[in-house]
């Protein structure tokens, strides 16, 4: 089965490129309105404000903006959809070193080593995330860890077990310096 991939330049008209621009500008502006309702509620209020309950909103606000009357509605929907997805993105970041310290404490590794793992080194990465560095005897003495221990860890510390947890990359090993 062959693909084909098609790319296509448009080139808009004054009055067409004014319209993008204003269309731009409006969900620009209704991405910091939602973002600023968001972040006031939880300031004053200690609220959260869900995707739901500003998907409901965006009619209204709509009606009472005259910039977006001329913006189809689901354009608005996504826009919000948008903020909801950086929502979700910023608090996975913040989460991760602290689910990854909680893990650990429930795997016990200082009391009770995993049969098979010659070191283990952790540490945040730039722009988010943990990364993780593992030294395993053999294949075999991984999966089973993963399998006996690790799984029941992430549940016991409250957070998801990576339905694809496997090695980004796999080197054979000749020699640590300790």
């Amino acid at each position: 089965m062959s693909r084909k991939a098609f790319l296509y330049r448009l080139y808009p008209s004054r009055s067409q490129a004014r319209l993008l621009d204003a269309t731009l500008e409006t969900c620009r502006f209704f991405y910091n309105d939602c973002l600023a309702e968001r972040k006031t509620a939880y300031e004053e209020r200690g609220e959260t404000i869900g995707k739901y309950e500003q998907l409901r909103r965006v009619k209204a606000r709509k009606a009472t903006n005259p910039y977006a009357k001329n913006v189809h509605s689901h354009v608005l929907q996504t826009v919000v959809q948008d903020l909801d997805k950086a929502f979700d993105a910023f608090f996975r970041r913040v989460k991760a070193p602290e689910q990854s310290a909680a893990v650990l404490r429930e795997l016990g590794l200082d009391k009770n080593p995993a049969a098979g793992q010659v070191l283990h080194r952790e540490g945040p990465m730039e722009g988010g995330g943990m990364q993780i560095v593992d030294v395993w005897g053999s294949q075999e003495a991984f999966e089973t860890f993963v399998q006996d221990r690790l799984a029941s860890a992430f549940q016991k510390a409250g957070t998801t077990f990576p339905a694809d947890m496997q090695p980004k990359a796999v080197w054979p090993v000749t020699g640590i310096l300790k």
